[in-house]
């Protein structure tokens, strides 16, 4: 192995239970890594998970004879382009769903291809393709428009109870 601290490779493994993955060094007649982790932002008080994908083009740091290292983490290879523009952190998952910030705008844009799930203080929102469930008191403040049936049993409105349909 070529005496160089710093290696690229694509990765050929991956056992993400475990946070590490082996990776194909073309630069070294193809040889492949043993499994290596792959390094995180925080594992301790509030642990991330940061898998790579097998084909991912990764960066990583060898002792001199290969034998031990570290993945220190993917780069977008000549010809592929990061999904977001400039000031945006995104992460784009395979299914097509993303989470997106834009900091010049204050917004967060979140897309998933089956459901989001929020959960705050052990109340529940869920939005899916068949709608938007609320569980737990529900406080409007301003108006509220409803287009289409409604199903107001046991319910008052005013103080007049109603009597649904």
């Amino acid at each position: 192995m070529r005496n160089a601290p710093f290696k690229f490779g694509i990765v050929s493994d991956l056992d993400a239970s475990k946070g590490r993955a082996k990776v194909t060094l073309p630069d070294e007649n193809g040889i492949s890594t043993a499994f290596l982790p792959i390094i995180q932002e925080e594992t301790v008080n509030n642990p991330s998970s940061k898998t790579i994908s097998i084909g991912s083009h990764v960066l990583v740091a060898l002792d001199e004879k290969g034998n031990t290292g570290a993945i220190i983490g993917p780069y977008y290879p000549d010809g592929e382009t990061p999904p977001a523009g400039e000031e945006v952190w995104m992460r784009q998952m395979s299914d097509g769903g993303f989470i997106a910030y834009d900091p010049e705008a204050g917004s967060y844009h979140v897309k998933a291809t089956s459901k989001i799930f929020l959960e705050v203080g052990g109340h529940h929102i869920t939005i899916d393709g068949g709608g938007i469930r609320l569980k737990g008191n529900v406080s409007i403040e301003g108006n509220l428009n409803v287009s289409g049936a409604t199903d107001l049993k046991a319910t008052k409105i005013n103080g007049i109870p109603q009597s649904g349909s």
